[in-house]
């Protein structure tokens, strides 16, 4: 995936790659540098690793920016620390899911959403501390009921529509929810899990998951080549959330235990 931040207006976004081809980064790059355009932002410098340098050194005449690389054996801060942003956003998206595993286009829809979320709100060190990047790119304003209201991942009974209406084929299928459709019109991209691929929906049904689904999907992961993304100690036992622990009750744990805590103990030093 590529990944960019904007200096001024703080604004991210992540750009899956079919490949690491020139072609793909040229497109990818292309598809962020049209965002801003849209919006009458003009990119006119671009910080980048050494390592993009002979991609870019063809098209950079017809870019109309200058690329700034970081000598060899460094880095840009800012694409750093976007990166590390991204990446624990997304290992706690995947953490909130109850499967051990998921396929490769879930994880694909997880990053990019996740990326989405971060520019709803005012940005840190930004232009302003009132207005978003959302709204410096001009986008559609958000709708919570559309865009929050189902979690990623969430098992759903999606209807579709048959071209041949006197059959007795099902008109529902077991899906992933994936994303809102971006339209006038509504709908949603759900994952299939039978064919492990993307389809839309215009009326989905949101059911709770059972142990058949959750091996469904870990056995598609399987076939993608992934491997667990789940938090785990150094005895291998996976973590799972408070939410999805048996017998913890959130409102009784929302307060600090304190029975058995000694309040004279200090904590040995640590070695240096």
């Amino acid at each position: 995936m590529l990944t960019t931040v904007h200096s001024r207006i703080k604004c991210r976004a992540v750009v899956p790659l079919k490949n690491r081809t020139a072609e793909s980064l040229y497109d990818s790059l292309d598809n962020v540098l049209c965002r801003y355009n849209c919006a009458t932002i003009y990119v006119t410098s671009i910080d980048s690793d050494i390592e993009f340098k002979t991609l870019f050194e063809d098209v950079e005449d017809n870019m109309d920016a200058k690329f700034n690389y970081a000598p060899q054996g460094e880095h840009v801060p800012a694409a750093e620390r976007n990166n590390r942003t991204i990446a624990d956003r997304i290992r706690v998206a995947v953490h909130c899911l109850p499967c051990h595993n998921i396929p490769r286009l879930l994880l694909k829809h997880v990053a990019i959403s996740e990326t989405e979320k971060l520019i709803w709100f005012p940005a840190e060190g930004g232009l302003s501390d009132t207005f978003t990047p959302h709204q410096f790119l001009e986008l559609p304003p958000i709708d919570w009921n559309k865009d929050v209201k189902i979690l990623q991942g969430s098992y759903c009974q999606a209807f579709t529509e048959c071209t041949i209406k006197n059959d007795l084929k099902p008109r529902i299928l077991d899906t992933l929810f994936l994303t809102p459709m971006k339209n006038k019109q509504g709908g949603y991209v759900m994952l299939n899990l039978a064919t492990n691929k993307e389809i839309a929906s215009t009326c989905i049904t949101q059911v709770p998951i059972t142990d058949l689904v959750i091996r469904t999907v870990e056995e598609l992961a399987a076939q993608d080549g992934m491997t667990p993304l789940k938090v785990e100690n150094r005895t291998r036992t996976m973590i799972y959330n408070n939410d999805m622990l048996p017998g913890i009750d959130c409102e009784e744990d929302a307060k600090p235990v304190t029975a058995g805590h000694d309040p004279t103990c200090v904590p040995r030093p640590q070695r240096s």
